[in-house]
Formats: C-alpha cells, sequence, structure tokens
C-alpha cells in the first residue's frame, strides 16, 4: 500500500501556531463612490469594512492596514487628475471636498492573516501561511519533518509523498518587500497605480461585481492593463520561488515526493507543474436540472453553465497534464469524483464517463476524493463531504470493486507509455492577465475566449493530440526539421487562440518556426503587442515586426476566422486545408467520440470513448501507417482484463462503441490470440424484447420490505415515488 500524507489539515496549510508575521496577506481595495458636492468625512473603520474581502473562511484574528487613500473623478482618463488623500491617514479620519461631478474614493488596504484553513482538524484550522514567503513556507514544513524525524527518525520506505490540496489563497498577493521585488523585476514602481489594477475581491479571490470600480479613460486603461499584467506576472514568479520550490525541496531533503494540485491563482498554468513530482489534476461530478454527466452539452450553453458540464474533468486538467509530459511525466494524478450534489444518485456509469473523459484530459492515476471515511457508530448515512455515498455502508459497496478494477488497469497501463501530440496550443493567458487579473482555476470566473478548451477537444475528437504550451515555453523552445521541440515534445503546428499579446522573445522564436517549415495558425486576430509596461512601445513594435516578418510565408502564417459553432466540424475542415494529418481518421467524428495515443516501448495505444450516456455509434477509423506497420490490431478489455485479436481492412478500424463504452486498441507485434467477436447493440438474433410487467422488491436500509409492479424498467430518480429511496432492488420476471 502507497501512502500519500496532506501537508497540515485541510487547505491552504496552516495553523493556530502560524506566527502573525508568517501568515497570509492580502492588498484589496474599498471603493466609495459619490455625486459631488460633498464636504464629509470617512473613518478608516468605513473604509477599512468596505475593503474587508467577502472570502470563503474569513480568520477572526486579520489586522488590517491603510497604505494609501486616494480621490479620483469617475470616469478617470488620467493619472493627474488623482489626488492623494494619504497624509490624512494618521489622523484616523479622511475628509473629502468636492465640487459638482461623479467621483470615487479609492482606499488600498493590506490585511494580515486574512484567511483561515478551510476544514482545518483541531490544531490546523488557524490563519493560513504566507505562501509567498520562502522562509514562512519552509518554517512551517520544517515543523513537521523535525517531529516526523523526532519521533520515529524518517519517513518508511513506502512513504510516496507529501500532497498539497486546492491551493485556494482567496486572492492573497502580497509579502514584506513586496514594492520592492516588484520594481526590481519590471523596472518601475506600480504602488501609485496599485489600486486601479485591482478588482473587489469575493469567494476564492474571484473579480465580483465589475461596476464596482470606477470607469477608466481608453488611453489609461491600456496603461493599466498592462501594469496589471506585470502585477500578475510578478505574483506568479513570487509565489513559484516561495512556495512551489520550496515545497519541492523541502520533498527532496526528505527522500518523499510531492505532490500538489498545481493549480489556481498564483501559479502559471502550464509550467506550475514542473517542480512538482506528481502534478493532480480535478475532475469532479456536476450536474445542473438539465445537464448531468453524460450529457451532450450545446456549445451555446457555455455563456449559461460551467464549460466542463456534462464533461467531468475541469478546464486546467489539460493545462497541467500538458505541462506534465513537456517534462516528461508519465504519472498524473486527479481528484476525482468529488461533488456536492446528487451524493445519493451516483451511478456507476456517471463515474464511467467522468473517469475516461479524465483519462481523455490526460490523467493517468485516479484519487478518489469522494470515499468518505465513516466510524461505525455515526448513524446512517455517516459522514459525508465532496464526494458520493460509496462507502462500505452503501448497498452498491460489493460492486465498486469492478470500477476499481478497470481504472487500476488503466492507470497501470497509461503509466507505461507517453500520451503523444504533436500540435500546440497558446491560450491567451497575457490578455486574460492584463484585462481581468489571474483567475481561480480550475473553476475561473472567466475563460477566455468561452470556447477555448473547446479548441484541444475537437482536435482529439478528429484524431491528432495537442498539447497547451506557455510563451516562456516558446521562447526557450529548439527548432529542428519544422518541428518546436521542448524536452521530448515536438510539434509541427502551433494554434494561437486570439492571442493579442505576446512577450517579443515568444514571437521571434515563432517566426524562426515558420521560416523553417513550421506552421502558425491564429484564430481569430494576430499578435499586435507586448503584455507588458516597461519599454512597451519598443517591444510593441518589435512584436509587429515579427508578425509581418511572419507574414512572408503564407501558406505556413495563417489567420483563422473565430468559429461560429460546431468546433469537432470546424477543426476537421481546418485538418482537411492546412494538412494535419491525423494519426486516427475518424469518418464520422462527433463531439462525444474522444481519444487518445499513447506510445509505448513495443508499440502503440489508443483509448476511444463514447461520453454519451444515451447514443450509440459505430467507430470507423483509417490508422496511420506508422502506427500499424508489421504490428497486430488488439482490443483490450479493462473491465475484465482480457485480449482479442481485431481484422483491420487496409488499416480502417470498425468498432461498435455503445453509450458510456471505451475501448483499449493496441499495435504490437503480438500474434497469439483469438479475434473480438463484437456484440451488436439490438443484442443480435437471439435477443428477446421482454414488454411485461416486472414485479419489483424495494428492500429500504431501515430494514422495510415494499412491493411494486412496473410497466416498463426504468431509473429510479426519473420516479418521484422512488427518487430517495435507498437501499437494494429485486426485480423479477418470467418469459421464455
Amino acid at each position: 500500500m502507497t501512502c500519500d500524507l496532506i501537508v497540515g489539515t485541510g487547505f491552504p496549510f496552516g495553523g493556530e501556531f502560524v506566527k502573525p508575521e508568517d501568515r497570509s496577506q492580502i492588498v484589496v481595495i474599498g471603493v466609495k463612490k459619490f455625486k459631488g458636492p460633498v464636504n464629509t468625512e470617512y473613518s478608516l473603520f468605513d473604509l477599512y469594512k468596505e475593503a474587508d474581502p467577502m472570502i470563503t473562511n474569513v480568520y477572526t484574528g486579520r489586522t488590517m492596514e491603510m497604505l494609501s487613500v486616494k480621490l479620483i473623478p469617475d470616469p478617470l482618463h488620467s493619472m493627474d487628475e488623482v489626488i492623494d488623500l494619504s497624509d490624512q491617514i494618521s489622523s484616523g479620519s479622511i475628509q473629502v471636498t468636492t465640487n459638482e461631478g461623479d467621483y470615487a474614493l479609492y482606499a488600498l488596504v493590506k490585511v494580515n492573516g486574512f484567511e483561515r484553513v478551510i476544514v482545518g482538524a483541531p490544531g490546523g484550522m488557524g490563519p493560513v501561511v504566507n505562501h509567498f514567503d520562502g522562509n514562512a513556507v519552509r518554517s512551517y514544513l520544517d515543523n513537521i519533518s523535525d517531529k516526523v524525524n523526532s519521533k520515529i527518525g524518517g519517513f518508511p520506505s513506502n512513504f510516496r509523498s507529501f500532497f498539497v490540496d486546492s491551493m485556494e489563497l482567496e486572492g492573497a498577493n502580497w509579502k514584506e518587500g513586496m514594492m520592492e521585488e516588484f520594481e526590481k523585476r519590471r523596472g518601475y514602481d506600480i504602488f501609485p497605480y496599485l489600486p486601479f489594477i485591482l478588482f473587489k475581491i469575493g469567494r476564492m479571490g474571484n473579480n465580483i461585481d465589475p461596476g464596482y470600480i470606477a470607469e477608466i479613460g481608453p488611453e489609461l486603461n491600456d496603461q493599466l492593463n498592462r501594469m496589471r499584467y506585470d502585477w500578475a506576472l510578478t505574483n506568479a514568479e513570487l509565489f513559484h520561488e516561495n512556495f512551489v520550490s520550496v515545497f519541492s525541496k523541502w520533498c527532496t531533503d526528505n527522500n518523499v515526493k510531492s505532490r500538489s494540485q498545481s493549480y489556481g491563482r498564483g501559479y502559471f498554468l502550464v509550467e506550475g507543474s514542473f517542480d512538482i513530482d506528481i502534478p493532480e489534476a480535478e475532475t469532479w461530478i456536476k450536474t445542473t436540472e438539465d445537464y448531468q454527466i453524460g450529457d451532450v452539452v450545446p456549445e451555446s450553453e457555455f455563456t449559461k453553465y460551467a464549460w466542463d458540464l456534462g464533461r467531468g474533468y475541469t478546464m486546467i486538467n489539460k493545462f497541467l497534464s500538458s505541462g506534465a509530459r513537456l517534462k516528461g511525466k508519465r504519472l498524473i494524478s486527479s481528484e476525482e469524483l468529488t461533488h456536492t450534489q446528487e451524493v445519493f444518485n451516483d451511478s456507476f456509469e456517471t463515474f464511467k464517463i467522468a473517469g475516461d473523459n479524465s483519462t481523455i484530459s490526460g490523467v493517468t492515476q485516479p484519487i478518489f476524493h469522494g470515499f468518505n471515511y465513516s466510524p461505525p457508530e455515526v448513524p446512517f448515512p455517516g459522514w459525508i463531504i465532496w464526494g458520493g455515498a460509496f462507502s462500505e455502508r452503501n448497498n452498491s459497496w460489493p460492486y465498486f470493486k469492478l470500477y476499481t478494477d478497470y481504472r487500476a488497469r488503466l492507470s497501470a497501463l497509461f503509466q507505461q507509455g507517453d500520451q503523444f501530440a504533436d500540435i500546440a496550443l497558446l491560450a491567451p493567458l497575457s490578455d486574460m492577465w492584463a484585462e481581468l487579473g489571474a483567475q481561480n482555476e480550475p473553476f475561473p470566473t472567466n475563460v477566455v475566449p468561452e470556447y477555448q478548451p473547446l479548441v484541444w477537444e475537437s482536435i482529439h475528437q478528429n484524431g491528432n493530440g495537442c498539447d497547451y504550451v506557455s510563451e516562456r515555453i516558446i521562447r526557450d523552445s529548439s527548432i529542428e526539421n519544422g518541428f518546436l521541440h521542448y524536452g521530448p515534445r515536438k510539434y509541427h503546428t502551433l494554434i494561437l487562440i486570439e492571442v493579442e499579446r505576446i512577450i517579443p522573445e515568444a514571437v521571434q522564436k515563432l517566426h524562426e518556426f515558420v521560416s523553417k517549415g513550421g506552421k502558425v495558425l491564429c484564430i481569430g486576430r494576430l499578435p499586435v503587442r507586448y503584455p507588458g509596461w516597461e519599454d512597451h512601445e519598443r517591444k510593441d513594435k518589435e512584436v509587429q515586426n515579427w508578425v509581418e516578418k511572419m507574414k512572408q510565408f503564407p501558406d505556413r502564417f495563417i489567420q483563422l476566422d473565430v468559429p461560429a459553432g460546431n468546433f469537432c466540424e470546424w477543426y476537421q475542415g481546418i485538418q482537411k486545408k492546412y494538412n494535419l494529418t491525423p494519426y486516427a481518421q475518424i469518418s464520422s467524428p462527433e463531439p462525444y467520440i474522444s481519444q487518445v495515443r499513447y506510445q509505448m516501448v513495443d508499440g502503440d495505444l489508443l483509448f476511444f470513448n463514447n461520453s454519451s450516456n444515451r447514443y450509440n455509434y459505430i467507430l470507423e477509423a483509417e490508422i496511420s501507417e506508422e502506427i500499424t506497420s508489421g504490428k497486430q490490431a488488439w482490443i483490450w478489455d479493462a473491465v475484465s482484463g482480457e485480449k482479442f485479436k481485431l481484422q483491420l481492412t487496409k488499416n480502417r478500424l470498425t468498432l461498435p462503441l455503445g453509450r458510456s463504452e471505451s475501448a483499449i486498441i493496441v499495435f504490437n507485434k503480438d500474434t497469439d490470440g483469438e479475434y473480438y467477436d463484437p456484440v451488436p447493440f439490438d443484442g443480435g438474433a437471439a435477443s428477446k424484447k421482454i414488454d411485461i410487467p416486472w414485479n419489483v422488491q424495494f428492500q429500504h436500509y431501515d430494514g422495510r420490505i415494499e412491493f411494486d409492479e412496473f410497466e416498463k424498467l426504468q431509473d429510479l430518480k426519473d420516479i418521484p415515488k422512488y427518487t430517495h429511496f435507498a437501499g437494494t432492488v429485486k426485480y423479477k420476471n418470467s418469459f421464455f
């Protein structure tokens, strides 16, 4: 048995013993809008109350410090219009006098120890540690390892890793010396501008109430957007240096691996997993009245619901798994089957669809967050939090092993190979940071653009494979034989998804890539500017000059229109028009059919899944000669563990893929075995439809027995009388 131990208790880690100087810090704004003329006074207490962030888990011992108070006209067109009232702070109140017009008073407030550990156990439910302070982080971690070493002399051999759960820092963004760090990295003093690049902070540090801040004129807005990007970049750098690197080194020093959910505000989305031994993604069971896991959610609904509805994997999974692959990592874990909704209506079909989709997103080891331990003496249903009620108290428990065996076989298999990708995607993360600030992945307030995840999904639905990359990854890549190389990965095509801001070093590398045979496809717009502020005019022109040079290769540097919809069909057209040859040419691609390819030592593996809970599908795909040459095709059954040979005609695979079904197709040099005989969807000639009533016995969990008769079989949750039934059901019928 392998053991992973969470750092601290709850998340993010902290405790009652954390010293005031080591507690998490945040700088926030409080804004008072009003119409002049006025001659009034605001107490610091009133401004502190206005600025106090509305986060999930407030620490009652937090302290506040007023950093600045500024009066501005609304709208604000120039920093020359800002009136600094900070010299009044020491008096305890701010006197405001204005003429007629609209105004806003901006208070910039630092809150120390603002967040308490979420669901912490006794001793670990105090203030959160400052993850931007490397000394505070290391001190907290050493406290753990020192106590273990003093008790048992080190960690046992079967102790695998220390684990860091969700990085829900509620918007933390500060450490002592922050302004000096910023100026050293970005080349200018941001303090006068800081109130105007921040937003109102709510739960999980998300930006709330867009109308809260004053209106900003267009020229000044461009300047503030650039500074907002610089602020987000500096936060990400400091977080990486003071937490990610410190945590990783501490684990190495103690001879254990690091495992971390490497995402959330503060992380670099792709590079966030680079330093972590076992990066972990997150897959949820999400439902609404209209949609559940397994439903094919129309693209038009993404503005109404979370885009990942119906899928399971969150938007971070593909980013995180891409980063892991760029560093050659094969073990990518995922917190799975987490949810807070229909915990007593979970079905194995739901688990399977969500799990298979998680596999498509790049996960190779599920970790079931939803298993809830309950002491025997706790009344039914026991302890339930953030997951389904699948425990030994559930009557489905004897069958849960079938699902875990299935996922274990997939995990053992996929960890032996490398997921294939030859197309890279660059999302407009710099644009997002500039206009909205860093988001709280994996559940961001905004996905930019809204359709962004549909691009990678459509690529896999059409038989190609892709990774996300970043500007810095592109910058640090090499070009060889028309491919962009980074670590063990190489790409013949890069797709930029509405990227407007980009660092010059990255666009220069793109020019080298295009000039040496690579393809760059730009969806919607071309890069036109540098995202930051310092020396931006020169760097803007540098970006534009490299873009103009790429236009000299019109067959390899191409601007695409933003798709109007039906991304699966859209990418199929792009694939054909620009010769993006797939390794699996799927005849009739559908948004609910997807695949991934793994390269093994002795062959290749294709994993296909049907994520629909209602549509059957006949898979017809032409597999590339590169995969099939000199090899036998097999279907490996991860449910039973059996293997069967497949007969391909001219490299063409035909396979029934029923609803919620998956298939592992392996190509290797093995030859001994029986051929696969698929069962038709209708059961074949020997099948018989049972159209007579069923006698049904309900054995309630409390021992009561009830009888009923059903004209036809249907899901109990669709029958009002039995929606909340818990127990065992026996169906009886007689037929010939």
